[in-house]
């Protein structure tokens, strides 16, 4: 975000957190989100879906995880207190200033949705010939 305050930089993908920061910043023009809907706190703010790049889509997420051997009753007991803090509406608004949409899923419906990020990623690097280069 610096280099492009300063304007040694012409474009920059970066966080909501970091968009919400400067968007009153004279120096940075926000041209759009990576997201599925408009995003709070940067209303006025175009998805790139709105803006005909539809593919442009990239989504920042976390998940709280344990080992693979803790045994399912602990496994609830976690999932249902995060998921009791998740519906806490003054928790939500402070992560919503910064960008963030909570969302609760269970463990198999992560399990689906990591499955289907790492398809999406693998196919846009198989596609686009990507390599790291040691």
């Amino acid at each position: 975000m610096q280099a492009i305050v300063s304007n040694s930089l012409d474009y920059f993908f970066g966080s909501i957190a970091d968009a919400i920061a400067f968007s009153k910043s004279p120096e940075v023009q926000i041209l759009g989100v990576t997201a599925d809907r408009r995003v709070k706190g940067l209303e006025s703010i175009p998805t790139m879906a709105e803006l005909g790049l539809p593919k442009i889509n990239s989504k920042l997420w976390y998940a709280f995880m344990a080992p693979s051997q803790t045994p399912a009753d602990r496994i609830n007991r976690l999932f249902d207190a995060f998921a009791e803090v998740a519906k806490d509406p003054a928790l939500q608004q402070q992560l919503s200033t910064f960008g963030f949409n909570v969302e609760v899923r269970d463990a198999d419906a992560l399990s689906q949705m990591m499955k289907e990020e790492a398809a999406r990623w693998k196919r846009l690097i198989e596609v686009n010939n990507i390599a790291i280069n040691e």
